[in-house]
């Protein structure tokens, strides 16, 4: 999830190549990388 900490709004545009058909988010928690979610295109997207 992107987020802006300034007051103007902005805009973020990814492009992927191969198709992208999953995405996995993380969050850092004690320094590490832990697994949020898996999302699979068609299903989550």
């Amino acid at each position: 999830m992107e987020r802006s900490y300034g007051t103007v709004p902005f805009v973020s545009i990814h492009v992927y190549a191969p198709v992208l058909t999953r995405m996995t988010r993380y969050a850092v928690e004690h320094g590490q990388l832990r697994t949020l979610a898996v999302d699979q295109a068609g299903r989550d997207w």
